[in-house]
């Protein structure tokens, strides 16, 4: 997570963005200097993604560059105020699914966090993935109670967020410190927030502590049922 990891990481999220025709727009072209629009016509020729409107191809270079930029496009969705209403609204279609992991790494990540006896014991009945999105993917499971849902995070992901979020955290300290007017929207701010959802995010046992309140308030009510 150095200077020089964040600022390769930076890199490439430059490229896919500028691939798909967000930086270095083409129709900014005349008001670009002569080699940036060099470069951004070489990389929306490259990249062939450059189709559609503006929030639109923002949400397809987020998918390109994985879970942690995906998570950052539907912050980004939740502020029209700053980004307006088409631009968000296509933000708010971002696919928040990737195909599974396999069941190996299932199991070995099961194993690592129970001990393999205990994981073998408790989770013998496993299913295949049923769905599978950026952080975590979920399985079924018989049990005597009915079927329940097991989630499992996917491997590394912790540490993918870890990196990619020490570039963006970088970013937005470098934007801040060169531009004045920025600093009205706060990124630096902005960034640590988006950092620490993601995070949470990768908590489980935050969800499964809010899936059991909703279980006892759907209880209480009547009019509802949540398992």
């Amino acid at each position: 997570m150095g200077m020089i990891g964040d600022y390769r990481r930076l890199m490439r999220a430059g490229i896919a963005l500028a691939r798909h025709d967000v930086i270095l727009p083409g129709a900014y072209q005349t008001r670009l200097p002569l080699p940036a629009r060099i470069a951004g016509r070489i990389l929306r020729l490259v990249g062939g993604g450059a189709k559609g409107r503006p929030g639109q191809r923002l949400a397809r270079a987020l998918e390109k560059l994985g879970p942690a930029y995906i998570k950052l496009g539907q912050f980004l969705a939740t502020r029209p105020d700053v980004f307006g209403a088409e631009v968000t609204e296509d933000l708010g279609r971002l696919k928040d699914k990737l195909p599974p992991f396999s069941m190996k790494a299932a199991r070995a990540a099961l194993a690592e966090e129970f001990g393999a006896a205990d994981a073998k014991h408790l989770f013998g009945d496993l299913s295949d993935p049923v769905a599978a999105a950026s952080l975590a993917q979920v399985h079924k499971m018989e049990l005597a109670g009915g079927t329940r849902a097991v989630k499992i995070l996917r491997p590394g992901i912790e540490r993918q967020l870890t990196v990619e979020l020490s570039a963006m955290k970088r970013a937005a300290r470098t934007i801040e410190g060169i531009s004045a007017e920025s600093q009205r929207l706060k990124p630096v701010a902005f960034t640590e927030t988006i950092a620490a959802a993601m995070m949470r995010e990768t908590d489980l046992r935050l969800e499964a502590g809010g899936a059991d309140e909703m279980h006892e308030i759907s209880q209480k009510s009547g009019h509802f049922v949540v398992p």
